[in-house]
């Protein structure tokens, strides 16, 4: 009986292997080619006009945002003859300049198009046009050092419908040398929008002009080009999480926070598994931490790196269908699903623990004038200079052939931070 049963292991362990190696062969992907077919969706909004056509002699409403290049350059091309554009900052704009007939057409992106939750009173045909053509394939993650922008909106459901953002992270990854930088940008830094004239405004306001405007505004502001971008919501958080089994984390301090239904959610400080909810609350909460939005960009930097733990065991590879369902539902994203299938795998083949580095822009709280409210001053966070300098140059060293324990920094530096609450009462329950 004992024989058989070691016989009965040894086997299920040789199906298994089998099964995983023809998995492993399937996910390869072709690196050789240099463009993908691609469509690009266009949405034509009009007063009493049915196409592109009849616009030739009308005003045309497109946003001044990071899609407004792709939408002209189509324009042109669908359209020979020179068209008098009226240049709007936001889908909202737009919508109330085609209402009140200062433009008698638009042309947006689907994705922008989206955003408009409620069309019908503005009494205009809407048409969906297509665009194929081929373009660049983006760099491989496992050939270049890749930055990737990850943004979080405070809503539910789709990350795909435009919101301010309450978290902007840059993860750099190294992969040949499995190395990975978290550079945390706080949510009310006053930088440059590139969707509104590169006037000064608010970080987290330029999301509202859609995640491209975000990445170029980053990609600015630090000197990088960003190819990759990551956007979620709190349902990709809460679920994601929930269909990994939860996250390890060692919790720095005991606090409180409203969850996604403003139910109270209590969690005690030290090591222990998280639930989506549970992570969630520790990604949102600022109020009762000494430096605020620093403290919490820490906390956020901690639960990036129980996730890159997580991708690593051998589990994940059974809920990896769950999970890109999941991220067509909730997740905004460029990544396509062969290349987040090849991330994870390479996770599980390369099982060399990372080397992980983290830092955090700086800076002084401030009233400022900004783009998205130009007649009222705002609290916003002016990014100190010489944080900026720093910031950028261990971008730069990531990119370059030397390793993340020789930096001036060690490689533990902020998550080892102390991370200490305000006392608020007995149960520290103090919930803005």
């Amino acid at each position: 009986m004992c024989k058989t049963r070691i016989w009965l292991f040894i086997l299920i362990g040789i199906i298994i292997t089998i099964t995983i190696s023809i998995f492993l062969i399937m996910l390869r992907i072709d690196r050789s080619l240099d463009t993908i077919s691609s469509t690009y969706s266009y949405v034509f909004l009009g007063l009493d006009k049915s196409g592109l056509e009849e616009c030739r002699d009308e005003r045309l409403g497109v946003i001044e945002n990071s899609d407004f290049s792709s939408v002209v350059g189509f324009l042109r091309s669908y359209i020979e003859d020179e068209v008098v554009l009226q240049e709007e900052v936001s889908v909202n704009t737009l919508a109330l300049s085609l209402k009140n007939k200062d433009i008698g057409c638009a042309l947006l992106s689907y994705d922008l198009y989206e955003s408009l939750s409620d069309t019908h009173y503005l009494k205009a045909t809407a048409t969906l046009i297509h665009e194929h053509k081929e373009i660049e394939v983006l760099p491989s993650l496992f050939q270049d050092t890749v930055h990737v922008l990850v943004s979080g909106i405070d809503q539910l459901g789709s990350a795909k419908y435009l919101g301010r953002s309450d978290m902007n992270m840059i993860i750099s990854f190294n992969m040949k040398r499995k190395e990975v930088l978290l550079t945390s940008i706080p949510r009310d830094s006053y930088v440059e929008s590139v969707c509104r004239g590169n006037r000064f405004d608010k970080l987290t306001h330029t999301s509202n002009d859609g995640i491209g405007c975000t990445v170029k505004s980053v990609e600015r502001l630090l000197g990088i080009h960003i190819p990759y971008y990551i956007r979620v919501s709190f349902s990709s958080v809460i679920e994601g999480v929930d269909l990994l089994g939860g996250l390890v984390i060692d919790v720095p301090m005991t606090f409180c926070e409203y969850d996604e239904y403003k139910r109270v959610v209590y969690i005690d400080k030290g090591k222990q598994t998280l639930t989506g909810t549970e992570v969630l609350a520790l990604a949102r909460h600022r109020y009762t931490l000494v430096e605020g939005d620093m403290d919490r960009n820490r906390n956020q930097q901690l639960i990036i790196k129980a996730l890159l733990a997580k991708t690593m065991q051998f589990q994940t590879v059974f809920v990896l269908e769950d999970l890109l369902r999941l991220a067509e539902r909730t997740v905004d994203t460029n990544f396509t699903s062969d290349q987040i299938y090849e991330f994870i795998m390479f996770q599980m083949e390369d099982t060399r623990r990372y080397a992980l580095s983290t830092q955090n822009l700086t800076g002084y709280s401030r009233l400022r004038m900004t783009a998205s409210v130009p007649h009222v001053p705002l609290s916003v966070l002016e990014i100190s200079q010489d944080s900026l300098v720093d910031v950028r140059e261990r971008l730069k060293e990531i990119e370059q052939d030397i390793t993340l324990e020789e930096f001036r920094y060690s490689v533990e530096s902020d998550l080892g931070k102390e991370i200490s609450s305000i006392p608020r009462g007995t149960n520290q329950c103090h919930i803005k």
